[in-house]
This record gives structure tokens, C-alpha cells and sequence, in this order.
């Protein structure tokens, strides 16, 4: 059977104000989620087979989106009461398209996983990561250090389709698959 890579990014109320273990007593120093976005398929003859898209708004409940985290990604409070799903169905349905997934991908990964465990934390759903391969772009197989993912994107010189626009997802997964298929031919090289 292929492995199925989950492409992970979440959009959230700012930064997170601690690195500890979420606990009860420190919930609040986690940032809310604004948006869960993924990208699920398998890799077939070297292409990418994309089962599931998903983006999806959480509709707020006890937060609020501040003018500062809407300059990042556009979606007001107002916006996410009109548009937004219940936090336990996004995260229920995150969990349900990943019952199969073999490897999870992010930049800063870190961040974006604590965003999840967090929220689904609050709302007493269990939502663990430990059967999952973890990749995290941020430092898988270059030396640029702690980089941004735009920067990190252009630095590998990936080619734009024509003038579009990529989401943060499609960039990961770019990024991700530049940086493995110089992966893989140094694996080749060090064979010789």
C-alpha cells in the first residue's frame, strides 16, 4: 500500500505564549484556531495524487480574532461566525480523513500541531500524533536554519506555475517535495 501524506497548516489568533506540555492550567497561553487546512493523497509514478482538500474556518466560540491576526490571513470575526464550522466537526473531520495517513507534513510543524492538540484539548477530544511519520520542512534536508516557508520556497528556486497564487498548504507540499527529491539523490550519491 503507497503512504498517504496529510499536508498540515493551521491559521490561528497570533502566537503561542509558552513551549511547556499542554496542561489545563496553561491552555490559555495557546493561540486559537482560525483555520484548518490539508491536503491528503499518495505518491503514484512520482506524482502527487491528491485525494482530499480540505480548508476549513472554525466559527468562533469564547476568542476572538484581533485586527493584528487578520492582517495574516484575511478572516474576520465576523466572517467566521457567518462561515465557520463547529471546532469538534473540523476536528473530528481531520481525525476520520487521517485514519490512514501514514505521514504528516508542515512547516513548523511544532506550532501547528500544538495549535490542534490544543483545541481539541479544550473541547475534550482525544487527538494523538504518535503513529504518524513527522516532517517538518522547516528543518528537513537544508541548511537556511529557522526560515519562513515563502522564503524558503523561493530560495529553492521552485518554478511558479505561471503567476499563481499558492495557499500555505500547496506551498508546504512543494517545498516538501523539492527538498526530498534532493534527498533522495544525495542517498543515491552516497551509494556510489
Amino acid at each position: 500500500m503507497d503512504k498517504i501524506i496529510c499536508f498540515l497548516y493551521t491559521e490561528t489568533t497570533g502566537l503561542h505564549k509558552t513551549n511547556d506540555q499542554i496542561t489545563k492550567k496553561n491552555l490559555y497561553c495557546y493561540a486559537r484556531m482560525v483555520t484548518l487546512n490539508y491536503e491528503i493523497g499518495y505518491i503514484e509514478n512520482n506524482v502527487f495524487i491528491l485525494s482530499k482538500k480540505v480548508k476549513n474556518i472554525i466559527k468562533p466560540r469564547s476568542m476572538h480574532i484581533s485586527e493584528d491576526s487578520i492582517k495574516f490571513h484575511n478572516i474576520t470575526q465576523e466572517y467566521a461566525i457567518q462561515n465557520g464550522k463547529e471546532i469538534e466537526l473540523v476536528i473530528e473531520e481531520f481525525k476520520n480523513d487521517n485514519k490512514n495517513t501514514t505521514i504528516i507534513v508542515s512547516h513548523n510543524i511544532d506550532f501547528h500541531l500544538k495549535t490542534l492538540i490544543s483545541e481539541a484539548f479544550r473541547y475534550n477530544i482525544v487527538l494523538e500524533f504518535n503513529n504518524y511519520l513527522i516532517i517538518d520542512t522547516i528543518s528537513f534536508f537544508h541548511k537556511y536554519g529557522f526560515i519562513k516557508l515563502k522564503d524558503l520556497f523561493d530560495k529553492l528556486k521552485i518554478e511558479k506555475n505561471n503567476d499563481e497564487e499558492y495557499d500555505n498548504t500547496e506551498l508546504i507540499k512543494l517545498v516538501f517535495f523539492k527538498l526530498y527529491s534532493k534527498f533522495k539523490k544525495s542517498i543515491k550519491k552516497d551509494k556510489k
